[in-house]
């Protein structure tokens, strides 16, 4: 009678534990693929429309925000969640910007205790007007400088992803980069001259602006530029960098441009030149040159 006692408490526990085992395992693939779904696809809702809206509206008065449904997403490995909505505009002046996508991270503990607040936001733009993106940009930073460049520009296209720090007031801290590529801009320059067809990629931060892979036309010149460098420095700037064009003939209307001692022995109508120069200077904000230097190979 003992031993089969013994037998059927055996048999239960061997039972019990099958059974913990099985439950643990379920349980585990229950939580796995529900963390795979949450990481991967997400859930959308609306609750948190409006803590953006604030956010983005409390940086400038003048901003309204219209955004559709965000999406909530899981990020196991660093502990925290992702927001992100999709095809959100920004309205101020009659104008509109619009954006691909915005994103900000809470930790996981502070969301589930609902203890959060926005401190950063990623920005991913559509391809917007450039003019109404310098509109904007002067509602947080209205330079003479961006009203100086706003007057050149007639036309051209921007795409940009921003990542923007806030401080406990909301006002945005002077770590943000911001990269992305401008094309098809036209600039009328002062002596009734135009920059066409301006293309370039940009890297921005607070101390340095880096503007690369550079093509535009100038007065039926094709040029060129691998990289132009903007330091800041104190009350001025620092600017260095390269341009040049391929071998290109050119036509007697900007031959004309050139000293007439530096031609006279060549053929007018037909001139076949290429340029390699490098340059740098620095200017103020009041848009004064000084330490010019450049240098240049003419063939």
């Amino acid at each position: 009678m003992v031993k089969l006692m013994i037998f059927w408490k055996v048999l239960y526990i061997k039972l019990m534990t099958k059974g913990l085992t099985k439950f643990i395992i379920y349980i585990f693939l229950i939580l796995s693929v529900l963390i795979f779904y949450l990481s991967y696809f997400g859930i959308n809702t609306k609750s948190f429309n409006q803590i953006i809206q604030d956010r983005i509206h409390n940086t400038n008065q003048k901003i309204k925000v219209e955004l559709k449904s965000v999406k909530i997403l899981l990020d196991p490995l660093n502990f925290s969640i992702n927001l992100k909505t999709f095809d959100t505009k920004l309205i101020f002046d009659s104008k509109e910007f619009k954006l691909e996508e915005i994103g900000t991270n809470f930790s996981l503990f502070s969301f589930l205790n609902k203890k959060f607040s926005i401190d950063d936001l990623q920005i991913v733009t559509k391809e917007n007007s450039l003019k109404n993106t310098i509109a904007l940009l002067r509602l947080y930073y209205n330079t003479p400088q961006l009203f100086i460049f706003k007057k050149f520009v007639k036309k051209g296209i921007i795409n940009a992803k921003i990542n923007l720090n806030f401080d406990e007031n909301g006002k945005i801290l002077d770590d943000y980069k911001v990269n992305g590529y401008v094309k098809h801009i036209k600039l009328n320059l002062l002596n009734n001259k135009s920059i066409d067809n301006l293309n370039f990629n940009f890297e921005v931060n607070n101390k340095e602006y880096l503007i690369s892979e550079i093509n535009s036309r100038y007065n039926e010149l094709k040029l060129y530029s691998k990289l132009i460098k903007i330091i800041k420095k104190k009350n001025q700037f620092h600017i260095e960098g390269d341009i040049k064009n391929n071998d290109q003939n050119i036509t007697s209307s900007l031959i004309s441009l050139i000293p007439e001692k530096y031609v006279e022995n060549l053929k007018k109508d037909s001139l076949n030149f290429n340029i390699d120069s490098k340059f740098s200077f620095l200017i103020n904000k009041k848009f004064k040159i000084k330490d010019l230097n450049i240098k240049s190979k003419i063939n």
